[in-house]
């Protein structure tokens, strides 16, 4: 009953915002701040399915998020730090967490479980290309094609003038 009380749990990323390609560290750490030592401690953290870790990771059972497993066993007043390494090859804004710790005694029979809510988001920007590789030159942004009929007509734009006549318009 008392196995996850004084357990801090930890989830950090080395950088918030990174470009495509970067790799980013991602930090869990788990502290017993308690006399009583946990035999087994299971840490369950989600994490984007969008990234590549580069560590083995088992399957997951969300099909569309990681699952971090880490089994654990803590001594008293024991902190274990594990450490990933996440390629960013899909931009966009991906969050990591919520987690589920859980643990009990030796054998089994109680266990006790408890969630982290805390998130924690990753912003992927996209890759920066050179206008070369895209074939578009930069002294033509917009392209080299002129036309001689536009698809609006500016009503500001004036043709020509002439004096008023009777019967023009106002």
């Amino acid at each position: 009953r008392y196995a996850l009380e004084r357990v801090e749990y930890s989830r950090r990323l080395s950088a918030g915002r990174v470009f495509w390609g970067e790799t980013v560290k991602l930090e869990i750490t788990v502290a017993n701040r308690k006399l009583l030592p946990l035999p087994w401690v299971r840490v369950d953290d989600e994490a984007p399915d969008e990234l590549t870790f580069l560590s083995k990771l088992p399957p997951s059972y969300n099909p569309s998020r990681l699952v971090l497993t880490n089994v654990l066993s803590l001594g008293w007043y024991h902190q274990i730090t594990r450490r990933f390494s996440v390629r960013c090859l899909k931009r966009g804004f991906h969050t990591f967490g919520p987690a589920a710790i859980r643990s009990g005694d030796l054998f089994g029979f109680f266990q006790s479980e408890v969630a982290s809510e805390k998130l924690d988001h990753l912003l992927v920007y996209p890759r920066i290309v050179p206008l070369e590789e895209l074939g578009i030159p930069s002294r033509d942004p917009f392209g080299d094609l002129r036309l001689r009929r536009h698809l609006f007509e500016d009503p500001i734009r004036a043709m020509s003038t002439r004096d008023y006549a009777h019967g023009d318009p106002l």
